[in-house]
């Protein structure tokens, strides 16, 4: 039997068998002498040996497979339901298949008196004899079959079918095979299985054929309800030949099968939860059973607090489902668990805690909720059941524990006692008092919690409790900590001064300060109150106090006092508690200094011009003067040297700083701009500036403010004017520029200006020499030199007064050469390598490499003379144009751009078509340096405009200069000559003396040797 589709099922083998098993022992009956005539055994054997010989050329022979397959099969049918289509085959009828051994024994004799065979008339006799004188006869005559079917009812395992989601289903029936009754005979036999197999020898009817009677079913639909049975019955024959001749036996008619399928039990399993105590029994305070007690008292406030969020509620769990191909559950639509509530007859609000010492455990107090008190809640659609039999181990009720309730303060209980007084959750009560938590009516609990005294800091614990008659716990709260504090120490007050700074204990302030008196919180009692007042006095060491000027103040807000007056200050601050301590605070002393130190600088004045002996001594006086804090600081418009100090006397109110001359040297002329500042302790900072000139060896120069600016870059892109000052105590006469480009000399002239000019002979004339732009015209590098004489004789230039002008003009952008590839190029490799040389006519500051727009390689000047400018360039392949351009700078901010090569490097693929999108690097970066342009300029021109004037400025401080100027140059010019005239005789002796002693010496050797010969 196949069990997987609740049919039978005969192999081809198995049929080949029983056919060959049945052929055998009908040819045994023939040849019995007995039961058959001589003729008719001999026609039987001829027959049964035809028969067998068709069937399976073996006639005569049986095999042991056969006799196995022969035997019906007597496995019990499946529950299972079957596929459309499918059936039942049944070789045989199977109340003639089960018959005993002995009833296949009996004699046909005893076979003739069954009451389902019937009797024997001579007609059939007669007949009987004309077939066995006639065989060939009975062979043209082929015979008709009917199949008679009996006992049709379903297979149902245990009786009843449960909805199990298909349609399929068995049906249990009986056949049997039997001649049906030609229309010309009156009273023919009919010729069932049985009774051709008990038949004797004499009777000589033909064998039915070997048959299958199968029968498809299934229910009309796979739902829970009576539902009815759709089936058909099939005839299956071996032998085509009479398949044609086999019919139903005639007036059957099916009957009508009705199945009442089951709704299948679904399994309900409610968890066990937990409920605070003296919450209500309902289920919006039931927790599940894995919730910590922390977790279930967290939202507790009052009595009506703790409920359960939405998406932790207790909830049935179901089971029992369908389940797919992969073992998972089918669950309708439609479906809706049962919702879950409390038993109140199991479990209520105030249900104790503890029974007989031990935890309380309340079995079964969740069911599933009903609705009106009747029907379940949920739906468990239209095929399944909630199965609701508490003896079902299908049904599980749930349990509930009782858990320690959090008990606050105001809600279950109230806390008093002498002088409490709360702060941040703390109780503060006075040393040796004591309190009492009392019970607060409408509460579960009846005991509370009592101590005495309180000597010192600590935290109680305790608990609310509910007991019976007898003293047995019933039940008890979460623990209870209370942090209590002893109140014996007196609170101190801040003060803090703002805007000032301290030196040695002592704030300086320069233009007033602020103090800041600030309560501090008392951690016992609280503050009372706060008060101040301010103590002035004439030295730091003695400031007296000032009574009867205390200043009330806020305990719980600070309070800003402020000090303008100059002088010499202390705050005193004064704080007392609740409990009467008193704390006294006292500031440090407060200096407030309006007034900076006095500098006076002696020897020089601003805007003077000296050519005799300076020198210069500062002073600097003030009270509280910090020491170290004095600084002179010289600075030159043309180099200069400026002089050395040669003393420092420093006290705690001053200090003295003096100078030695300048050097009678030419490098020491020059304008200087001396800066002196010093600072007291308050922080008030002098600062003074001269601007004077030491001029003692005729005229000095400087370079214009926009000059020395331009200077102090060495590379540029645009010729510029070169200006030089001069400043002379004389008049200037004649003037040389000297140009030279690339070291060769070139025709250049300068104009020169007047800027100033003093009435007599005392003033000093200062003039300004411009040297046109379009002297630079050219690029290259430039040196350029000022030579001036003034009327005593003087010459002077610029050069041997330090003050080189030396810069390079670079008007060309550096040029790139780029070799190797060619716009819109296709070049078949996994890379390309691409040559560029970069190269300037003077120097180059970097390079940028740009592939699509972006920055790829980046070389600095340092590289780029390090390779020589010869840059090489890889590139990887893609499936789209790459663009490549590069960017160089050189040092003047000259820039080059090349073109923007689109490439195209791929070993294989198509070309894509010649377009590329997007801006290029270069239009890029014109577009940002658009947008920066116009800053930039309007910048630069405040700055250039505000040097100016500054220069302006220092030059045109004085103009007047010292009579005895010129006299003290001209004298000191006459030495000058002498000194001169005196070293180019003893030249001249020291040659004359060199040249005899040779002589003599010469002549002595000679007479020597004259000697010796």
């Amino acid at each position: 039997m196949n069990h997987k589709t609740g049919l039978y099922r005969f192999d081809e083998f198995s049929l080949r068998a029983a056919r060959t098993l049945l052929i055998c022992a009908l040819a045994l009956v023939t040849a019995c002498p007995v039961a058959f005539s001589a003729p008719a055994a001999e026609w039987k054997r001829q027959g049964t040996e035809k028969q067998t010989g068709e069937r399976t050329g073996k006639p005569g022979e049986k095999t042991e497979q056969a006799e196995e397959q022969t035997e019906p099969e007597t496995e019990r049918p499946s529950s299972e339901r079957l596929n459309p289509g499918a059936g039942l085959k049944n070789d045989r009828n199977e109340s003639e298949r089960g018959r005993s051994a002995e009833e296949k024994d009996r004699d046909p004799e005893e076979e003739l008196k069954d009451g389902d065979r019937e009797p024997v008339t001579d007609d059939q006799k007669e007949a009987d004899g004309r077939e066995t004188e006639t065989p060939q006869q009975q062979e043209t005559e082929a015979p008709e079959w009917e199949v008679v079917l009996s006992d049709i009812h379903p297979e149902l395992t245990e009786g009843e079918r449960i909805y199990d989601g298909t349609d399929q289903i068995r049906i249990a029936f009986s056949w049997k095979i039997r001649r049906r009754v030609a229309q010309t005979d009156t009273d023919s036999e009919e010729i069932s299985v049985n009774a051709e197999e008990n038949r004797t020898s004499s009777e000589e009817l033909p064998m039915p054929p070997k048959v299958s009677v199968t029968c498809d079913a299934r229910l009309e639909s796979p739902d829970a309800g009576r539902q009815k049975v759709l089936y058909e019955f099939r005839i299956s024959s071996e032998d085509p030949e009479t398949a044609d001749r086999i019919h139903f036996a005639d007036g059957f008619t099916k009957p009508d099968l009705v199945v009442e399928v089951k709704k299948k039990l679904l399994s309900v399993t409610i968890p066990d939860g937990k409920k605070v105590y003296g919450k209500p029994a309902q289920m919006a305070y039931i927790w599940p059973d894995t919730a910590s007690e922390p977790e279930m008292n967290a939202d507790v406030n009052d009595r009506t607090g703790g409920t359960v969020p939405p998406d932790r509620i207790l909830r049935a769990e179901v089971a029992g489902f369908l389940t797919d191909e992969k073992g998972h559950a089918v669950i309708p639509e439609d479906f809706e668990a049962p919702e879950v509530t409390v038993d109140q007859a199991v479990l209520q609000s105030d249900s104790p805690m503890y029974m007989d010492g031990k935890d309380a455990v309340y079995e079964g107090a969740l069911v599933m909720k009903r609705r009106d008190g009747l029907r379940l809640t949920g739906n468990p659609t239209e095929n399944y059941e909630f199965c609701e039999d508490e003896k079902s181990p299908l049904y599980r009720r749930g349990s509930v524990r009782i858990m320690h309730e959090m008990v606050r303060e105001g809600v279950h209980f109230e806390i008093e006692g002498e002088r409490i007084v709360r702060r941040d959750e703390k109780l503060i009560i006075r040393r040796g008092g004591g309190l009492e938590v009392r019970i607060k009516k409408n509460t579960y609990y009846n005991r509370g919690y009592k101590i005495d005294e309180i000597n010192e800091d600590e935290t109680l614990q305790f608990r609310l409790t509910k007991t019976n008659r007898k003293g047995e716990l019933l039940a008890r709260s979460l623990p209870v900590e209370l942090s209590v504090m002893a109140d014996g120490q007196v609170p101190p007050a801040s003060l803090i001064i703002n805007d000032a700074r301290m030196n040695d204990g002592i704030a300086f302030t320069a233009s007033g300060c602020q103090v800041k008196m600030i309560p501090q919180p008392d951690d016992r009692s609280g503050m009372r109150g706060v008060r101040y007042r301010v103590r002035r006095g004439s030295q730091v060491q003695r400031i007296l106090p000032d009574p009867g000027s205390w200043v009330e103040g806020q305990p719980d807000a600070a309070t800003a006092i402020s000090l303008q007056e100059e002088g010499i200050w202390q705050i005193e601050a004064e704080s007392q508690d609740l409990a009467g301590n008193v704390a006294a605070a006292y500031s440090n002393p407060i200096v407030v200094d309006h007034e900076s130190p006095l500098i006076e600088v002696d020897g020089v004045s601003d805007g003077g011009a000296y050519s005799g002996i300076v020198r210069i001594v500062c002073s600097i006086r003030d009270r509280w003067y910090q020491k170290g804090s004095a600084s002179i600081q010289f600075s030159s418009l043309s180099g200069g040297k400026p002089p050395l100090e040669t003393g420092r006397r420093e006290s705690e109110e001053g200090v003295e700083i003096q100078f030695a001359d300048f050097d009678h040297t030419k490098e020491a002329d020059a304008w200087y701009h001396m800066t002196v500042s010093a600072q007291d302790l308050a922080g008030s900072v002098r600062r003074e500036e001269l601007i004077f000139c030491i001029n003692r060896h005729g005229s000095v120069y400087g370079l214009e403010p926009e000059s020395l600016k331009k200077l102090q870059t060495y590379y540029h892109a645009e010729p510029f004017d070169v200006v030089f000052l001069e400043s002379n105590i004389s008049d200037v006469k004649n003037t040389t520029v000297l140009v030279m480009k690339d070291g060769k000399k070139t025709n250049a002239e300068a104009r020169r200006e007047m800027l100033s000019h003093a009435a007599g002979n005392t003033g000093i004339r200062r003039y300004r020499h411009v040297v046109a732009a379009a002297q630079f015209q050219e690029s290259g590098v430039y040196d350029v030199i000022l030579m001036t004489s003034d009327q005593a004789g003087n010459h002077a230039d610029s050069q041997r007064q330090n003050l080189p002008v030396r810069f390079a003009i670079d008007t060309e952008p550096p040029q790139c050469l780029v070799s190797g590839i060619e716009k819109f190029g296709v070049y078949r490799a996994d890379e390309l390598t691409v040559g560029v040389h970069v190269r300037d006519n003077l120097a180059l500051r970097r390079a940028v490499v740009y592939l699509n727009a972006e920055p790829l390689m980046t070389y600095s000047a340092r590289q780029l003379r390090g390779n020589g400018g010869i840059l090489k360039i890889t590139l990887d392949a893609s499936q789209t144009w790459q663009r490549l351009q590069i960017f160089a700078a050189d040092e003047a901010g000259n820039e080059g751009w090349t073109e923007e090569y689109p490439l195209l490097i791929s070993r294989n693929g198509a070309v894509p078509e010649r377009k590329v999108s997007g801006e290029s690097a270069r239009e890029l970066a014109d577009r940002r340096n658009a947008s920066e342009t116009e800053e930039e300029v309007t910048r630069a021109e405040w700055y250039r405009r505000g040097q100016f004037e500054a220069e302006e400025s220092a030059l045109n401080r004085d103009s007047a200069r010292i009579t005895h100027g010129d006299s003290h140059l001209d004298s000191r010019r006459e030495e000058q000559k002498w000194t001169h005239r005196q070293t180019i005789l003893t030249l001249i002796l020291l040659s004359v003396c060199g040249t005899v002693c040779l002589f003599i010496i010469r002549k002595v050797k000679t007479n020597r040797e004259g000697k010796l010969k």
